[in-house]
């Protein structure tokens, strides 16, 4: 899924009711089927979660642009080159972020 079919963030918990999950285009979602402690911490989470996804994704994928033109050193086998370790976990972590 592309950012463009997703609703437009920011996203932001309700003003009323801090489990609803909103955004300008009004609401998108509640947690939890009781209001709570509980549902509003995760409707907190999901917000931030969302509203950062965009940048984490791109500091990433510059990490792993900057980790492959300088060829970084790998604690693991301990030989100048491309470290497979690190360079796993990125690819891993824009798999899993670009999988929607």
């Amino acid at each position: 899924m592309s950012s463009s079919e997703r609703t437009p963030g920011p996203w932001h918990v309700g003003p009323y009711y801090k489990s609803d999950i909103e955004s300008a285009q009004g609401r998108i979602a509640e947690c939890g089927i009781a209001r709570g402690p509980r549902a509003d911490i995760d409707a907190a989470f999901i917000v931030r979660a969302c509203n950062s996804h965009d940048a984490l994704l791109s500091a990433l994928k510059w990490a792993q642009s900057v980790m492959v033109r300088h060829k970084s050193f790998c604690p693991a086998n301990e030989e100048r080159g491309v470290c497979n370790c690190g360079m796993q976990r990125i690819h891993d972590a824009i798999k899993a972020a670009e999988a929607l």
